[in-house]
């Protein structure tokens, strides 16, 4: 939906982060994820994703998540 695709997923436990985007564009995301509804999965995938086109949490960047997750 987005257009936007990683170069790689990788699951982590972070103690202190849900997800990552490297300057790479690949995807990282936090194990424990798994513990949460759906609702909250997806709205970090969309973060991260939208990472991918702007690399910093600017009001561009913020407008982006908005546009997939109100």
């Amino acid at each position: 939906k987005m257009g936007l695709t990683p170069k790689a997923v990788k699951f982590r436990r972070y103690k202190s982060r849900w997800g990552c985007c490297s300057t790479d564009n690949v995807i990282t995301l936090n194990t424990a994820l798994l513990r949460y509804e759906m609702r909250l999965i997806d709205y970090v995938i969309i973060h991260e994703l939208a990472h991918i086109r702007h690399k910093h949490h600017q009001k561009a960047f913020w407008e982006l998540v908005a546009k997939f997750e109100p």
